[in-house]
């Protein structure tokens, strides 16, 4: 994992690559994040219920399918 501070000393970005299996074949992936705004007022509509999937079974190899 790389992480990168601003002078301000809060993350502005980070880059990590994880190597490993999904559904039983081994997979690479390289994600990067760029955080800014800072203290910005959100307004966050959370999701229904039936709006979300937890992919962690999928992630882990023990789902052969989306729908488990």
């Amino acid at each position: 994992m790389e992480v990168w501070v601003g002078d301000d000393d809060l993350v502005r970005r980070f880059r990590q690559k994880l190597t490993l299996a999904i559904a039983g074949a081994p997979t690479a992936i390289e994600q990067q994040f760029e955080l800014y705004d800072f203290g910005t007022k959100v307004d966050i509509d959370v999701p229904a219920d039936d709006e979300v999937a937890d992919l962690t079974d999928l992630a882990s190899g023990r789902a052969a399918t989306l729908g488990g």
